[in-house]
C-alpha cells in the first residue's frame, strides 16, 4: 500500500475505510497510520501552533472514530471525507480564537527536514535554507502559496488539495504550475527542487533551475 494511503483509484484506502466502518479496528488503525501525519501538517499550516495543531488533530480523529460507522464510499472517497472533517475542525478553532494564520514557516519545513545524525553545521544550514524557502513561498499569490504548501509540505495529493480548497483538480494543477514556475525564478539554485519525491526533504526540494513541472510529480 502506498504512503499516501491510496492505491490505483484509491482502492486500498477505500477497502480499509469500508472495513473500519464495519467495526474492523485494525483497518481504522491503518487509516490513522496512513493519514495522521498529513492531518497534523494541515492543521499546523493553517494554525501555526504546535499545541493547537495537536488539539485539532486529536479532535479530528475522535470524530473519525465516532463517525466511521456511518461512512459510505462516494465521490473522492475516504480522504475527502477525512479532510472535510479536518477543515471543519480548523474552522471551529479559528472561530474560537478569532484569528487566522496561513503562512509557511521555517519551523514547518524543518519538521519534515530533520535528518538523523545531523550535526550543528547541518542544522544551521538547513535552518537558513528553510527560512529562504519559506520567504519565497510566502511571496507567492495566496492561492498559489496554498497549493504549493499543501502539495509539497503538507503532502496532500491533487484530489485532496481540491477537497481542502474547494477547487477543481484542474484548477489545483494550474495553480501548482504557476507557483512552481515562480519559485524556479525566485530560487534559481540547481540543487533545490520543491517538487521532488517526498523521500527528499523539503529544504532539499526547494525550487531550482532543474525543477520539473507538475506533470512530473505525484497527483
Amino acid at each position: 500500500m502506498s504512503r499516501s494511503g491510496m492505491g490505483p483509484g484509491g482502492g486500498d484506502v477505500e477497502t480499509l475505510a469500508v472495513a473500519a466502518s464495519l467495526g474492523d479496528s485494525e483497518a481504522l488503525a491503518e487509516l490513522y497510520r496512513l493519514h495522521a501525519d498529513r492531518v497534523w501538517r494541515l492543521a499546523f499550516y493553517r494554525l501555526g501552533e504546535h499545541a493547537a495543531s495537536d488539539d485539532v488533530a486529536s479532535e479530528v480523529w475522535m470524530r473519525v472514530v465516532r463517525g466511521i460507522g456511518s461512512y459510505r464510499p462516494s465521490g473522492a472517497g475516504f480522504p475527502a471525507w477525512l479532510y472535510r472533517i479536518t477543515t471543519r475542525q480548523i474552522a471551529d478553532h479559528w472561530r474560537a480564537v478569532g484569528r487566522r494564520r496561513e503562512r509557511l514557516t521555517a519551523d514547518m519545513i524543518a519538521l519534515a527536514d530533520a535528518v538523523p545524525g545531523d550535526g550543528p553545521d547541518d542544522i544551521a544550514r538547513r535552518t537558513e535554507e528553510a527560512r529562504e524557502l519559506a520567504d519565497a513561498v510566502n511571496r507567492l499569490p495566496d492561492t498559489q502559496r496554498e497549493v504549493v504548501t499543501l502539495r509539497f509540505f503538507v503532502g496532500l495529493t491533487v484530489p485532496e488539495c481540491a477537497v481542502v480548497l474547494g477547487k477543481s483538480e484542474g484548477a489545483v494543477k494550474q495553480l501548482q504550475l504557476r507557483g512552481v514556475r515562480a519559485l524556479r525564478v525566485a530560487m534559481p539554485s540547481p540543487e533545490r527542487d520543491v517538487t521532488a519525491p517526498r523521500t527528499v526533504t523539503p529544504v532539499a526540494q526547494a525550487s531550482g533551475s532543474g525543477l520539473p513541472g507538475p506533470e512530473g510529480v505525484r497527483t
